[in-house]
């Protein structure tokens, strides 16, 4: 099968990413999986990206060209050159112009389209979720349709080595600092409550001015942007924080902390409750310091077994094997004419 991989082209980030992108990292990880499958993948990434498959160098300007809506970006204009030659693509791109050209100008083009924002207001006639819980947060409805199949993003976990003592370090967030991350949420329960925590990540530059005020304290240590193999070492001895405050449609950082056996503090947004449950592989908390603390407090007293079943998480959900099954059944489904956006 001939796949097109359309990888991130927001903000410069390189397939894989050289310190963290969600996106680019799961992009390049089902590619490699599929190429090892026999299929004869088209990556397309931004110069400075690596791929096994055939990889398509191009340039972005997404961000750039996001505010002119008559305009292709670059990468778009490049992969259009494809379309005829390539049997299923994927888009995972942050705004999504390739597979939105393709649904409104070129719908004999087989695509799927992972849709990182669960606010769009153009769903298509078959909508594809990443579990139950993203489906409410878009359809506001409690039961789904039995025949929407749930989607994962898979984890190469031959990568991911656990680490099941006592963590050793304060908790964790890794992520960009803003305001939909929780940021803010986490260090107010941290300058409540004097717990430590480190804090990992680049901070938006609007939203530094609402946290500068707790990066001074004792308690609260920010390290800036950490390459990958360092961020690996801290979940393994640490418990990971991922307070989104929009419905998130699935972290990467929670899905790698748990293969590492990571504990993971989340609040109920999008689908992360899906894969956390509460006191078993983390703590699901509400957005107020107390529940905060009272996660953190949770987690620590889980233990071993609690890093044990968060392991056990990725390996029961997230592995290649098993989402790569589910990609390629979903590939041959396009072929014959369905079309989903997930």
């Amino acid at each position: 099968m001939r796949i097109g991989i359309i990888s991130e082209m927001y903000g410069g980030i390189t397939t894989p990413p050289q310190k963290y992108g969600g996106i680019a990292a799961s992009c390049h990880d089902l590619s490699e999986e599929l190429v090892r499958r026999g299929h004869d993948v088209y990556l397309f990434a931004i110069h400075g990206s690596r791929a096994s498959g055939t990889l398509v160098e191009v340039t972005a300007g997404d961000a750039q060209y996001s505010i002119y809506p008559d305009v292709l970006p670059p990468y778009v204009t490049a992969a259009l050159s494809y379309k005829d030659s390539i049997d299923v693509w994927l888009d995972g791109s942050h705004h999504k112009r390739f597979a939105r050209v393709c649904l409104e100008q070129f719908p004999e083009v087989n695509i799927i389209c992972p849709s990182w924002n669960p606010n769009r207001e153009d769903l298509p006639q078959n909508p594809m979720f990443q579990s139950p819980h993203m489906y409410k947060a878009i359809t506001g409805e409690e039961n789904p349709n039995n025949g929407i199949p749930w989607f994962w993003f898979g984890i190469p976990l031959e990568q991911y080595w656990p680490n099941y003592n006592e963590p050793e370090l304060p908790p964790v967030s890794i992520n960009v600092l803003s305001e939909h991350k929780g940021t803010d949420l986490l260090l107010a329960a941290a300058a409540k409550f004097g717990f430590e925590v480190h804090l990992y990540g680049g901070v938006q530059d609007k939203f530094h001015k609402r946290i500068r005020r707790y990066l001074g304290r004792p308690n609260i240590r920010h390290f800036g942007e950490t390459a990958m193999e360092r961020i690996q070492i801290l979940q393994k001895s640490a418990m990971s924080i991922t307070l989104s405050i929009w419905p998130e449609p699935g972290s990467r950082v929670t899905l790698e902390s748990l293969a590492l056996g990571c504990p993971c503090l989340v609040t109920e947004s999008g689908c992360l409750p899906y894969y956390i449950e509460d006191g078993v592989n983390g703590a699901i908390v509400g957005r107020e310091p107390e529940d905060i603390y009272e996660g953190v407090k949770r987690i620590i007293a889980g233990g071993r077994d609690m890093r044990r079943c968060a392991r056990e998480t990725a390996e029961d959900m997230f592995s290649m094997q098993r989402c790569v099954n589910n990609f390629e059944r979903l590939f041959e489904r396009v072929m014959d004419g369905e079309r989903w956006m997930i």
